[in-house]
This record gives C-alpha cells, sequence and structure tokens, in this order.
C-alpha cells in the first residue's frame, strides 16, 4: 500500500489489511493488525466503519467516528477465546447485514483475530474448521492460530456439525494438533473455488453417528490443554 509508513506490526511480504468476505447487499469484512488503527489512513482507504479489537498489546481507541469493541484475551494456548465467539458473531453479523464495513484485527492478524473470523465462517456458512482455513488462507495466507485456539475450534465445529471431519494437515497449520489414535476423520471436503459460499453443505447424516465419541475425544483433549506440546510437522 503506497503512502503507508511506519509498519511497526507488519512484516516484510505481508499486508496489514486483507479483504475476506464482500457479499452483495452486505458490507465488507476486513482482517489486519494494529498497523490499521495506528496508522488510520488505512480504515479511511478501506471505508471501515466497524472495528473489533481483540488485542492486549495496545489499546488504541480511535473514536466516535467508529463503532469499536475491545476484547482482552491474550495470544497463548491456554487463553479461553471461545468464550467470545458469540459476541465476535453478533457484533459482525449486525454491523453486514446493516452495510458496514468490519475490521477484526489483533497485533499480527494472524491468530486471535484469525479464530474469530474463522469462528464467524464456521457458524455462517456451516463450513468445518478445515473449510474455513482453505478459505481464509486464500486470503490471508499468512493466518496461524495457536495450538490452543485450534482444539477449541475443533470443539466448536463438534458443536455446530456434532461430529468433526475436519483433517488439519501442514499446509493449513504448523502446528502437530494431536488426536484419539482410535478417531477416524471422515473424507476430506475441499472447498469450492467457486462462491458463493453459503452453497458449501454441512456434514452428512452418517457423519453425525459419531456424535458421542468425539464429544468424549474432546474433552479429554480440553482437559490436556495446558500441558499440551505443540510440535511442527515434519517436511
Amino acid at each position: 500500500m503506497k503512502g503507508l509508513n511506519l509498519l511497526k506490526y507488519t512484516l516484510p511480504g505481508e499486508q496489514p489489511i486483507n479483504l475476506i468476505l464482500s457479499e452483495k447487499e452486505r458490507g465488507k469484512l476486513f482482517l489486519g493488525n494494529l498497523d490499521c488503527l495506528i496508522n488510520q489512513q488505512i480504515l479511511e482507504t478501506n471505508n471501515i466503519n466497524c472495528i473489533l479489537s481483540i488485542c492486549t498489546e495496545e489499546k488504541i481507541i480511535v473514536g466516535p467516528k467508529y463503532q469499536q469493541i475491545y476484547l482482552d484475551i491474550h495470544d497463548n494456548m491456554n487463553s479461553q477465546i471461545s468464550k467470545v465467539f458469540e459476541r465476535s458473531y453478533l457484533f459482525i453479523e449486525n454491523a453486514l447485514k446493516s452495510q458496514q464495513n468490519v475490521l477484526i484485527h489483533c497485533a499480527a492478524g494472524i491468530s486471535r483475530s484469525a479464530t474469530l473470523v474463522l469462528a464467524y465462517l464456521m457458524k455462517t456458512y456451516q463450513y468445518t474448521l478445515e473449510q474455513a482455513l482453505r478459505f481464509l488462507k486464500q486470503k490471508r495466507p499468512y493466518v496461524r492460530p495457536n495450538p490452543g485456539f485450534l482444539l477449541q475450534l475443533l470443539d466448536y465445529e463438534n458443536m455446530l456439525h456434532g461430529c468433526i471431519t475436519s483433517i488439519l494437515g501442514p499446509e493449513l497449520t504448523p502446528f502437530d494438533i494431536q488426536r484419539d489414535p482410535q478417531y477416524k476423520p471422515q473424507p476430506k471436503v475441499e472447498l469450492r473455488k467457486s462462491l458463493p459460499l453459503k452453497q458449501v453443505s454441512g456434514p452428512s447424516p452418517v457423519a453425525r453417528v459419531e456424535r458421542k465419541t468425539h464429544t468424549e475425544k474432546l474433552t479429554r483433549v480440553s482437559q490436556s490443554i495446558s500441558t499440551f506440546q505443540p510440535k511442527a510437522f515434519k517436511s
């Protein structure tokens, strides 16, 4: 972006902001980092009206011109980000329905804010976590929710669909998310390249048979999250 200086939170080769959703007769959804608030030219250029800040590094209040909410969540794997899924969903959905442009940001636009956008995609379009990640990485390739957030999103998938079918390979996350050895995922569902997104189907009725098994599995995983040691996939 020309004319933008002092991008403190944007690494070389990255962008401070990316357009995620732009649907007819609705507002636009953007995902970005804290530079969007430090350099408000970014907000003006993208005609952003509403801001969801999920950030603890710097608290920047942009003023009465914008509708802004602040969620105080740290980017560590023990943070219970799922407790704000519903609040963030309502904020995003109400703004988009009112044809307002929305920015979701954290410090880097990689983990916390990406997790909230993933949860929004999963609930709005009946995506699995895998489908939501594939779509989001097309828009902002460097998104990388931490392992604790991924486990909470898998739990959310189970809550929304009654089972888990996602396969999180190294092309989607650098973390090896440990699973129950007896867990047998359903065949991979590829994200359709041609939108609209709302045509993506949910899980089949057969997949819902495993509800109890997956619920018990995620309960065990959630209980051990404090001692979970992520490891990178082997190249």
